[in-house]
């Protein structure tokens, strides 16, 4: 009897150990080490949710500090069991706030199921290292580095920032504007056929959540993206991918025909796409 009540109070003592270092197992919050860093990723990165649910139980996702340069700035890793791993950069935590730059201040590694954590599991700087080397990313890890500054003295100039939270909804920006699916449907149909993007025989669904943007710019405008789904079938092989769709709008809601949309392949490198979206479209300048 003594065994089983000792095992049971090391089983506690393991999962509240793994709710402190590797978040909370509830949705509502995190709880985890590193706050102002898990608000910079709910702040910048896309298709995270704060979180991982498997069956019935939430598990908390895993914020894990690499390195520092000689300013303060901090590597870090995000993991929440998804099969993507994010490396950011941070420049600086004052009082309420965490900074860091925009567009190019994290990248994505999309991690294969055999080297996948399971639920739960506490990450490691080690296991992030050994990803990074086995997916050939040391490189574009360096050039991260180099684009936020790394071991340049601090520049305030081009930051933005976030409000230190542990509420994944707190980082979510109220969108002002709603599409229907039949609309953005045809935005991706108009933008596929300018991309010269084949769309023969296939079956398209879409997803979007409405009541959300991804980004806005000093001056109101809104990018939107929505999740795009291909269903093709060939000689009776059925294939599916999934496409990224950048909606772009004035601060009164209104798309430009010319310029409102941007579509990517790549759920994992969209930075310099979206960077190159932005800059076209006149993006934090006044009109």
């Amino acid at each position: 009897m003594k065994i089983k009540i000792r095992i049971l109070a090391l089983t506690l003592v393991a999962v509240l150990l793994m709710s402190v270092l590797c978040g909370c197992i509830h949705p509502d919050g995190y709880m985890g080490e590193h706050k102002d860093l898990y608000s910079q990723v709910m702040s910048t990165v896309l298709y995270v949710r704060g979180y991982h649910v498997e069956g019935e139980l939430f598990y908390g996702s895993c914020v894990c500090p690499l390195e520092s340069d000689n300013y303060g700035r901090r590597l870090f890793a995000y993991y929440e069991y998804n099969g993507s791993l994010s490396i950011l950069v941070s420049q600086k935590t004052e009082g309420e706030y965490v900074y860091y730059y925009p567009d190019f201040s994290h990248l994505n590694i999309r991690i294969e199921s055999d080297d996948e954590l399971s639920a739960g599991e506490l990450s490691s700087d080690a296991w992030v290292k050994l990803m990074i080397s086995r997916y050939s990313y040391e490189e574009k890890v360096e050039l991260l580095k180099e684009r936020n500054d790394w071991n340049k003295p601090i520049n305030d100039e081009g930051m933005e920032k976030a409000k230190i939270s542990g509420s994944a909804d707190d980082h979510a920006l109220e969108s002002k504007l709603e599409f229907s699916d039949e609309q953005l449907i045809s935005l991706f149909r108009a933008q596929a056929a300018k991309e010269g993007y084949s769309l023969d025989g296939a079956q398209i669904d879409v997803n979007c959540v409405n009541d959300r943007c991804a980004f806005r710019d000093s001056f109101g405008r809104e990018i939107k993206i929505a999740t795009v789904t291909l269903e093709k079938t060939e000689e009776k092989v059925k294939t599916t991918e999934q496409i990224m769709l950048f909606v772009l709008s004035d601060k009164n809601g209104n798309i430009s025909p010319d310029v409102g949309a941007m579509i990517t392949s790549d759920l994992y490198n969209y930075q310099e796409a979206l960077y190159n979206f932005k800059k076209e479209n006149g993006w934090n300048e006044a009109q």
